[in-house]
């Protein structure tokens, strides 16, 4: 009873910081999933830049948007600030040849980078022949860190939901 109880005030304040950090951002009912407001693809549409976007069920996505006059079909995102770097070539999908899509947790650490790195952010899209490098906006900086702080409420309430569930089981409700 003691368990059931924790976890169901667990769950109760998880749930509060989940729609408190929700409810600043932009969910998109169709796909299921949360983005910044700035980061709309639609006011973007000349710049090159990363998107943050968080669904559900805690999966997070950072998409890569090259918007240069050339075609660029890039397979690899570098990312580097003050002298370090981390790269990624493990593509989730290309949605077409000017974006791509990198998962978290299977993107190399992209974006741990992004919300640990201090100051200016380089990113470099690349392939075999050719690479286009430009800064990170402090804005796109401070999306990816909202919609991973979103990610980690997300999971913590989903992890919680599943302990309650087995705290009520072992009790027999």
């Amino acid at each position: 009873e003691r368990n059931v109880a924790f976890y169901e005030e667990g769950v109760r304040n998880l749930e509060a910081t989940r729609k408190s950090l929700a409810s600043n951002l932009v969910y998109n009912k169709k796909g299921k999933y949360y983005t910044v407001k700035s980061q709309d693809i639609s006011k973007n549409s000349k710049n090159n830049f990363l998107r943050a976007s968080v669904y559900d069920d805690g999966t997070m996505l950072l998409t890569s948007f090259y918007r240069g006059k050339k075609k660029l079909n890039y397979r690899k995102l570098t990312l580097s600030s003050n002298g370090t770097h981390v790269s990624c070539d493990k593509v989730v999908e290309p949605i077409r040849y000017d974006s791509r899509n990198y998962k978290y947790g299977n993107d190399d650490g992209l974006i741990d980078f992004i919300c640990a790195a201090k100051g200016r952010i380089e990113v470099e899209l690349s392939n075999d022949k050719d690479r286009v490098v430009y800064v990170m906006r402090d804005s796109d900086i401070e999306a990816v860190r909202e919609i991973f702080e979103l990610r980690h409420a997300i999971v913590a309430v989903r992890n919680a939901e599943v302990e309650l569930k087995k705290s009520k089981y072992i009790l027999g409700c």
